[in-house]
């Protein structure tokens, strides 16, 4: 297909949502809201035990 793009994420590490975590006090609402959006969107899923 000409054109086509796929897209390609690699999920956030333990240490990286760690990190994203961390910082989250110390911003502004909005951008807690931003580190908030990313961390849903690429974490690796929590799995029940």
């Amino acid at each position: 297909m000409s054109g086509y793009r796929k897209e390609f994420y690699l999920p956030l590490s333990i240490d990286e949502e760690s990190l994203l975590l961390r910082l989250m006090p110390t911003v502004c609402e909005n951008e807690q809201h931003l580190i908030a959006t990313i961390i849903n969107k690429y974490a690796m899923s929590k799995q029940s035990t």
